[in-house]
């Protein structure tokens, strides 16, 4: 693996696990409006799967990671593109394998007409609505800095959604343009059988093991 690789791949693990589990933008196991300011959309809801006609919770989540990509903010006249923006040298390709299979990663590509540091420089000071900053690191070898991250994440809902995070990362491209990539992932908790739970009222836990 080249020094290059390993450096990226470095910066990629210190921004995945940041998501904290942060309280407080909605509330546990109800169902609050969000939406973007102004926006004339009707609001996206959260609801518990427990009705019958719910969505799953991986659609939950894909719907979830689908709202948070349109909080991203990035300067005036970016220019979203269908795929990875050529001559970004790969910097802006897939990160890799997720290790859970209760996550959505859904992302998008953008063309900025400005250098990375400008880019990076705003998505910095422009927070997106609800967030907070997760994470920052840049990547590069031999002292070189050839991309830049910035992570915000959004409170778990509880029982049904864990982390919420927007990832952006910024490449150099020519012409002192920037690449942009934007990766909302949303990690949805699977549901727990009834015996799980703990009835109300229980004062005493008795453990006890079986051979299966």
């Amino acid at each position: 693996m080249s020094a290059k690789r390993v450096s990226v791949l470095a910066a990629s693990l210190v921004l995945a696990g940041v998501g904290g589990a942060l309280a407080g933008l909605i509330g546990a196991c109800g169902s609050r409006p969000m939406t973007r300011p102004g926006s004339p959309e009707a609001p996206f809801r959260l609801t518990s799967s427990a009705h019958p006609r719910s969505p799953s919770r991986s659609q939950l989540a894909r719907s979830d990671a689908a709202l948070l990509l349109t909080f991203i903010r990035l300067p005036p006249g970016s220019e979203r593109v269908a795929r990875e923006p050529s001559g970004d040298a790969g910097l802006l390709s897939s990160p890799g394998e997720t290790i859970s299979g209760n996550i959505v990663d859904l992302h998008r590509f953008y063309v900025v007409a400005e250098d990375p540091t400008h880019v990076d420089a705003f998505v910095m000071s422009h927070r997106p609505q609800g967030s907070t900053r997760a994470g920052y690191g840049t990547g590069g070898v031999y002292g070189d800095t050839d991309r830049w991250f910035v992570s915000y994440s959004w409170p778990p809902v509880k029982t049904l959604l864990d982390n919420r995070v927007l990832v952006i990362s910024i490449a150099a491209l020519t012409d002192d343009r920037s690449g942009v990539r934007v990766d909302a992932e949303v990690t949805w908790l699977p549901a727990k059988p009834a015996g799980d739970i703990i009835p109300t009222g229980a004062k005493v836990l008795t453990p006890s093991s079986r051979r299966v």
